[in-house]
């Protein structure tokens, strides 16, 4: 059983709050990665969130801010992609792209603190916008799991 949503949001409050200054840190430190490097300090802030929230963090970076200063990608290979997880990759498609990547961007642009979102195939994540002066920088996606099912007439 998931967390509670509301849970998981005040979770990827502070989360969102971690992962700029681990950003900021990682951009002062100029430190250079290679394919062979462990983990980036951003990349493995995500692993160890998802292992205390117990929940699958996913990032759109809708503007690069998750690459270091000779671009190279602070964030895992597969961390920007939902269908990674059974829930998303079942029936996974162009809908499915274009569902993520702008619909629920476009809907997550509304609040500053995020929502609870139910994709059109019932599957619910937590989307919390990660903005810097009030420009949008990113999307952090925390799920996915069903969404309960209406309980019985």
């Amino acid at each position: 059983m998931p967390p509670e949503p509301t849970t998981i949001a005040l979770g990827l409050k502070w989360l969102r709050r971690l992962i700029y200054c681990t950003i900021l840190l990682y951009m002062a430190d100029m430190a250079q990665s290679t394919p062979a490097d462990p983990p980036s300090p951003v990349e493995q802030t995500l692993l160890d969130a998802e292992r205390l929230l117990g929940v699958r963090l996913t990032v759109h970076d809708l503007t690069g801010i998750f690459h270091g200063p000779e671009g190279e990608p602070l964030l895992g290979p597969r961390r920007q992609s939902h269908r990674r997880w059974a829930v998303c990759a079942e029936g996974f498609g162009e809908r499915c792209e274009r569902h993520c990547r702008t619909d629920v961007n476009v809907a997550s642009a509304a609040t500053a603190e995020g929502l609870v979102h139910t994709c059109w195939k019932g599957v619910q994540e937590v989307v919390v916008p990660i903005t810097q002066e009030g420009v949008r920088m990113a999307t952090l996606f925390a799920g996915a799991w069903r969404a309960p099912s209406p309980p019985p007439a």
